[in-house]
């Protein structure tokens, strides 16, 4: 279903607001502010509000506001003509004195779009020393180090981070230092997520840990530690050898120590909450299409495991318990994004070494947590919990429903944490929720809470024979008779059978050909029909 920013056609308009259209749309606005530059990119909205306020307008009429204070784009307009998410490779090469990086972009053939020309992409990237610091730009004066490139490269926020602008197929970044400066020194590469683009980037689990635990940007931290531990779990899906095994452990115990004492300013609790999150199986197998998504879920498993026994988690917990009632603000938010972060690796430990700690923890927050997130996030937990019997769940799931059952929203998220367990069994439980008093097929929250949930569970939405897919083509066809927007969002899980192992994606696409089989909506029939032929 690859589309430009702008798709050319389509044949429901409920179908053209997708993702790429929002979220990439707005990255691509992000980009032209990273290009110009702040105060032109703020010279450039004004003129477009001034020429166009209470006006139908064009991409066309916005870009040129943006040329008309600074610079012509021809070759940015891409972004929005062109189909699929640019790959960067990159190769790193060490000679002498001197580190070279030579960057290869290219685009993948999408339907329509066999040939891709060269984007404008604006590559934020630093150099770090062993301790994090920066050596390039403002920050880096006086390290000595000098930038050789063909390409233009900036350094507009006068710090560590340098932006160079790639517009060929090939661009090559040079740096010389006359000491011994960059021995030690790393790429802190894609800063700030400067651009929507895929990187592919060799180094060792060793480089990779040390910019995921020091390199002053956070969104390169992340991503590296990402990647870090994406290679270890693929690898162990794969059954091939756990060569970064003790790297990844080694980075989150780093981690733990670092969330036990972070300054409470939110960002820096934000960051660790979301470096101490394992990536999506859907993005693992986006990395490895072809993965058993099974083996994948088995191995996000181990690795949390091994994570949970590696660190007391339980102390970093406690030490972002938020102070006083309850506030809705950044820093509490973020307080309490680690501390289920961390509670979530204890609990791992806890089912297994002294489960009714665990259900004593769990049961506690449920009757004093003075917020909804802590509630839920404690019966998420005791629904996850495999010594909690069955009864004893059931028991706890009745409890919260008989409290919240006045208040929609609230027993939307009950539909929720039920369709999300991860242990066997929730299948079943999906269905007869289906008939459960509250549910109202015909109510796209409920069955967005529900439906739509459980096919995000990749631990038993892809399990089994194909029943789920069959299941899913059921329900997809019941509703597009009276909502067939929810309906359409449905069919689109059938449509990424292509990056699943053979046999199952071929029983997700014979669901999908069986939904295409009958008399569809607009909505519904663009996405069947483009979904089977897609390659």
């Amino acid at each position: 279903l690859a589309h430009p920013v702008r798709p050319e056609s389509y044949m429901e308009i409920n179908n053209f607001y997708t993702t790429t259209v929002y979220e990439k749309g707005a990255e691509v606005v992000r980009m032209i502010a990273t290009i110009l530059g702040r105060d032109r990119f703020r010279a450039g909205a004004d003129a477009y509000f001034d020429r166009h306020d209470g006006k139908a307008v064009t991409i066309e009429d916005f870009i040129a506001a943006m040329e008309a204070v600074a610079t012509p784009l021809p070759q940015f307009r891409r972004w929005y003509e062109q189909a699929g998410t640019p790959l960067l490779t990159v190769a790193e090469e060490r000679q002498g004195d001197a580190l070279t990086l030579t960057i290869h972009q290219s685009c993948p053939a999408t339907p329509n779009q066999p040939q891709k020309e060269s984007f404008h992409i604006p590559l934020a990237f630093g150099l770090v020393d062993a301790d994090g610091g920066d050596l390039l730009g403002a920050a880096g004066a006086g390290s000595g180090v000098v930038l050789e490139t063909a390409a233009k490269v900036e350094n507009p926020n006068r710090d560590g981070t340098l932006v160079a602008h790639l517009t060929e197929p090939h661009t090559t970044l040079t740096f010389n230092a006359a000491s011994a400066v960059l021995e030690s020194a790393e790429v802190s590469f894609l800063r700030g997520f400067s651009a929507p683009v895929q990187v592919r980037y060799p180094r060792s689990a060793k480089v990779l840990r040390r910019l995921a635990s020091a390199d002053s940007d956070g969104f390169a931290r992340w991503d590296v530690g990402q990647t870090l531990v994406a290679d270890s779990l693929l690898a162990m899906a794969k059954g091939q050898p756990q060569d970064n095994a003790d790297e990844v452990l080694a980075l989150f115990k780093t981690l733990g120590d670092s969330a036990a004492q972070a300054p409470d300013d939110g960002e820096a609790k934000a960051l660790l909450a979301a470096m101490l999150t394992l990536p999506s199986e859907r993005w693992l197998l986006e990395l490895a299409p072809g993965t058993d998504i099974q083996a994948i879920c088995s191995a996000c498993d181990a690795l949390a495991d091994r994570i949970a026994d590696a660190f007391d988690w339980l102390t970093v917990a406690a030490a972002n318990e938020t102070p006083g009632s309850y506030q809705p603000n950044g820093v509490d938010m973020a307080r309490r994004q680690l501390k289920h972060r961390a509670l979530g690796y204890a609990l791992r430990q806890l089912d297994r070494d002294d489960p009714q700690r665990a259900v004593d923890m769990l049961c506690q927050n449920l009757r004093e947590a003075d917020n909804l997130t802590d509630r839920l996030a404690a019966l998420q937990s005791l629904l996850a919990m495999r010594s909690l019997s069955e009864d004893e769940k059931q028991r706890h799931l009745e409890a919260f429903y008989q409290r919240w059952s006045s208040e929609a929203l609230v027993v939307n998220t009950w539909f929720a944490a039920q369709a999300g367990n991860p242990l066997p069994g929730t299948f079943a439980r999906v269905k007869a929720l289906q008939d459960h008093a509250a549910f109202d097929i015909k109510n796209p929250n409920k069955a967005r809470s529900l439906l739509l949930r459980f096919t995000a569970n990749a631990r038993n939405f892809h399990a089994g024979d194909g029943e789920t897919y069959r299941w899913l083509g059921d329900v997809t066809l019941a509703i597009n008779g009276f909502n067939p927007q929810v309906a359409s969002r449905l069919a689109k899980t059938l449509t990424d059978w292509p990056r699943f192992d053979a046999e199952r994606g071929g029983r997700m696409r014979a669901a999908l050909a069986a939904l295409g089989e009958h008399e569809l909506s607009k909505d519904v029939r663009e996405v069947v029909d483009k979904g089977l032929g897609a390659a």
